[in-house]
């Protein structure tokens, strides 16, 4: 594949996710990007956060406020959640296990090698996000649960931009 074609596929997916995400509120068709709002409907940043801390019709949480807020209030709202579910799973240490994932942001220095996901310092596509999600927040008496046991990609990834695997 071209250079041309695969920059105009990185765009029509970039594209096609920011449609996806946000809920354009601009009053005309007319206005500029600029002048646009969005409504953020969603947010990740620690893989599998969201789908084991955040579980909807609760009395103290609810699913969709936390989507659609911002990492900055995270600790203040979703320490005693987090401390929760953590102590369900035999966690070591809820507390600290719960300061350490909150807020959910994925931390990454722009411009710096990422170098080991275990340490919440960036991820690389190959990185076992699951198996370290599993490991951080399964206590040592569920060591059994530490593995998802997908080592793996079954495609190879490539070797240049988008550096994911086709489709299939």
């Amino acid at each position: 594949m071209n250079m041309t074609i695969r920059f105009a596929a990185a765009a029509a997916l970039c594209s096609s996710l920011t449609m996806t995400a946000c809920n354009d509120k601009s009053k005309s068709s007319t206005d500029s990007m600029e002048d646009a709002t969005f409504d953020q409907v969603d947010r990740m940043g620690l893989p599998t956060i969201n789908t084991v801390f955040n579980h909807p019709n609760t009395a103290s949480f609810s699913k969709t406020k936390f989507n659609l807020t911002g990492p900055e209030t995270d600790v203040a709202n979703y320490m005693e959640q987090f401390k929760t579910v953590l102590g369900a799973v035999a966690n070591d240490d809820p507390a600290a296990t719960a300061k350490a994932l909150l807020p959910d942001e994925l931390p990454n220095k722009l411009g710096s090698a990422v170098s080991d996901f275990s340490k919440l310092d960036g991820r690389k596509p190959e990185d076992d996000a699951v198996d370290v999600a599993l490991s951080v927040v399964v206590g040592s008496k569920l060591a059994f649960l530490h593995s998802d046991n997908v080592n793996a990609n079954d495609v190879p990834f490539q070797a240049e931009f988008p550096y994911l695997a086709n489709p299939h």
